[in-house]
This record gives C-alpha cells, sequence and structure tokens, in this order.
C-alpha cells in the first residue's frame, strides 16, 4: 500500500523534526547548566585543575547545544502558522504579544547586563559595554513607549485609569520618572560613571512594574478574573509558603556568597579562569 506525500504530510514532518530537536536539546541544556554550576563551584572552592578543564570542555558542548535549542524554537515558532493557520489565527493575538514581549526581555537583560559590567570593570571591555548600554537604552526605552501607547487602546477601563482626572495625579509619576530616569542613565554614560547607569536602570525597571501593576491592579486577567480570583487553594497556598520560607533563605545565602566571590572590579589579566 502506496502512501500519497503532500505538501502538508511533508510540512508536518519537518515539524515533527524541528520540535524533536526543540525537546530534547533545551532539556540537555537545562541539565548541564546544573551540572556546569556545580564543576564551577568545585573549582572555585577546591583550585583543583580538573574541575576547571572538565568545566571548560562541558562548556563548550553547552554553547552548541543551547544554540540548537534557540534556532529550532525560532523555527518552530513560524512553523506553527504554516501548519496550523486556525490555530495560529486564533492564538496569535496571544502568542505576537508574547514574541515581542520575549524580545523586550532579552533587550532589558542586555542592558542590565552591561550596565553591570560597566560598573565591574575596566579598560576596552568597559567601553564596549558602554556602547552596548547606549544601544540597549535606546531599545528598551522605544519599546516601553510602545507599550506605554498601545496599553490604554485595549480596554477603555486601562485608558481611563491613566488619562481620567483625578486619577491622572497619581499616575502620571510613572511616565514623568522614567523620562528623568531615561536622562540621567544617558548622562552617566557620557559622563563615564561606573555604578549610576546600573542604578538608573534598575530604577526604570522598577516603575515599569509599576505602571503594570497600575494597569492590572487589582486584575490578573482584565477585566474579569481579580488576583483574589485566580489565587489558589488555602492549603495549596500554605504548602507554597513553607517550600518559600525555605528557598528563599537559600537563594539569598548563595547570592550573596556569589557576591562576596566577584566583588571588586575586575581588571585586565585578572580572573579566576
Amino acid at each position: 500500500m502506496s502512501m500519497t506525500i503532500t505538501a502538508v504530510t511533508l510540512a508536518r514532518a519537518q515539524f515533527g523534526f524541528t520540535i524533536a530537536f526543540h525537546i530534547i536539546f533545551p532539556a540537555m541544556s537545562i541539565g548541564l547548566a546544573s551540572y556546569l554550576a556545580v564543576l564551577e563551584g568545585a573549582w572555585l572552592v577546591t583550585r583543583k585543575p580538573a574541575y576547571l578543564a572538565v568545566y571548560r570542555y562541558w562548556l563548550t558542548i553547552f554553547a552548541v547545544v543551547f544554540g540548537i535549542g534557540v534556532v529550532s524554537g525560532l523555527v518552530m515558532s513560524y512553523e506553527f502558522g504554516t501548519n496550523w493557520a486556525g490555530f495560529a489565527f486564533r492564538a496569535g493575538p496571544i502568542v505576537g504579544p508574547l514574541m515581542g514581549c520575549g524580545l523586550a526581555v532579552m533587550a532589558g537583560y542586555t542592558l542590565l547586563g552591561s550596565c553591570w559590567l560597566i560598573w565591574r570593570t575596566e579598560g576596552g571591555l568597559q567601553q564596549r559595554c558602554r556602547r552596548h548600554a547606549r544601544t540597549m537604552a535606546v531599545t528598551v526605552l522605544a519599546l516601553i513607549v510602545i507599550v506605554t501607547l498601545w496599553t490604554p487602546m485595549l480596554q477603555n477601563s486601562l485608558s481611563a485609569r491613566w488619562f481620567r482626572w483625578p486619577d491622572l495625579l497619581f499616575t502620571a509619576w510613572v511616565p514623568v520618572l522614567v523620562v528623568l530616569l531615561a536622562i540621567g542613565l544617558f548622562r552617566s554614560l557620557s559622563a563615564r560613571r561606573h555604578l549610576l547607569p546600573l542604578v538608573f536602570s534598575y530604577g526604570i525597571f522598577v516603575l515599569c512594574y509599576a505602571g503594570l501593576l497600575i494597569s492590572l491592579y487589582p486584575y490578573l486577567v482584565p477585566p474579569s478574573i481579580s488576583f483574589r480570583d485566580a489565587a489558589a487553594p488555602h492549603d495549596s497556598l500554605l504548602f507554597l509558603l513553607v517550600g518559600a520560607a525555605i528557598t528563599i533563605p537559600m537563594i539569598l545565602a548563595y547570592t550573596l556568597y556569589g557576591y562576596s566571590v566577584f566583588k571588586g572590579k575586575m581588571r585586565a589579566g585578572e580572573g579566576y579562569h
């Protein structure tokens, strides 16, 4: 019995191949990330060169695996539209903004990372990070403007919350402070300050979260589902509270330890590797 090969069959076979890569390789990268963290921690504690050698060997493999996961994920997002047009049409209003949020998060983290390296490095690396920080600052601020203009158009209640008098007295301080912090960020980059660009960047992110809270509160899914309606049962929340009480001190402890290990400026020719 012969099987007819159609364009749909080939397209879905291609999707199966792509999603297989996207399931396998990201799972491997998650495991390798934990393994690399253990190896690097062992090297920092013992200073045995064997741990560092194994770390460098698996770091290259991790980079390749991570890259395959990213590339397959990009291709897969477009294959949804070509292979399942009906699903893509209905899910597009959700998936599209989510992809945009992913790009915005990537730009924001690049800005924070560049500002952090300005604070912790010197010389040529610091100058490159200043250039990257300027580029990412423009990108992040442009995305903030787009979201700020787009959000009130989604629902009349959101527009009224931001622009209705006297609510305007309580909401106008968010964009005003964002503008002031943006000016401070660019001036600190031009003045070659070290810590201030990171402080201003953190401030912009905090104000973005404040704007999100103003837009949504008390809803998680406006205009019908509030955060109280979406909350889990009391027993489940109590279980999560116990887990948070255990894990949050652990996270704070190893975060502080990490800052103590990497404290001070990283100068040319220095490093633990």
